[in-house]
């Protein structure tokens, strides 16, 4: 795991346009702190990715400690940086989509400057998967020009680094008093999720629809998945990620994972609504079983 800490911040550098934050020799980029509080991980725990650099590097005013939108900077470095980033994890990672961008058929531009290109570039999602089973997802440009690649700004976005944070919430008692514990779940692929730190903390506390309800803890299939592979086939990707990630075995034939120190258990016997296929499909089930040991 990755738990280098922030290093060298901050500059707030204001002026026309969005506000930016100046970063030096890193960006640690992890749970927002208004979530983890309400988290049981010891500190060493808590997911961290570090994007490290040399010098500077500038992220929008509208970054957090979950996401930065990178703006204002040499693009050619930045460029380096997000190739080194992709091929670190050249073996741990998936393309989840890539779109055409169609303002750039014959010359693509980056850093001031323009490229011919013989293909058009591409604008990419791209999921990085850490050593602990959490996701890192990329949003990119990237094309290539003279046999070299350049990674760039979208057309909609500066280039974006996100952790993703699927939530758990769970009603627990302690001296006899009940408060609500909030707990990351691990999920394979490009699994979507809606329980995350997209909705304010205090809206997922106080709604306790949220707790021991099993709908918002089942899990779609990915569509490339769901259309192409069999039940059994399905379940063998599913097992051989959580396998690799979080110590997944099986038990008296039920399967078992470790993410974060706690143990779950996956119940691959059940469907759900398939929001982009419209119609019910097979579906995963992910049932927290307590502290791991």
């Amino acid at each position: 795991m990755l738990i280098l800490f922030l290093m060298g911040i901050v500059v707030v550098v204001t002026g026309c346009g969005p506000q930016t934050v100046r970063h030096e020799e890193s960006i640690t980029i992890t749970v927002p702190l208004e979530f983890n509080k309400h988290m049981p991980y010891e500190a060493d725990l808590i997911p961290r990715f570090v994007y490290a650099f040399d010098g500077v590097r500038n992220v929008s005013g509208y970054s957090s400690q979950q996401h930065i939108v990178l703006t204002k900077n040499d693009d050619l470095k930045v460029s380096e940086d997000i190739k080194a980033i992709i091929e670190a994890y050249e073996n741990r990672s998936m393309i989840t989509r890539k779109q055409a961008q169609a303002a750039e058929n014959d010359v693509a531009r980056l850093g001031g400057n323009e490229y011919p290109i013989a293909t058009p570039s591409y604008e990419y999602w791209h999921v990085l998967f850490m050593e602990d089973g959490s996701r890192v997802s990329l949003e990119y440009r990237k094309f290539t020009s003279g046999n070299q690649d350049y990674y760039g700004w979208t057309y909609a976005n500066g280039i974006t680094i996100r952790m993703e944070i699927p939530l758990m919430v769970r009603a627990e008692t302690k001296e006899q008093v009940e408060t609500k514990v909030l707990y990351m779940i691990p999920l394979p692929y490009h699994v979507k999720y809606e329980l995350s730190t997209n909705i304010d903390v205090k809206k997922i506390l106080s709604n306790q629809d949220y707790v021991d309800n099993s709908s918002w803890y089942t899990f779609s299939y990915p569509e490339d998945l769901e259309t192409t592979l069999t039940k059994e086939e399905k379940v063998a990707h599913m097992k051989a990620w959580y396998v690799e990630y979080c110590a997944g075995r099986d038990i008296d034939g039920d399967f078992f994972v470790t993410y974060l120190g706690v143990d779950f258990r996956i119940n691959f016997d059940t469907s759900r609504y398939h929001k982009t296929l419209n119609k019910d499909a097979d579906a995963f089930e992910i049932i927290f079983v307590g502290q791991s040991g």
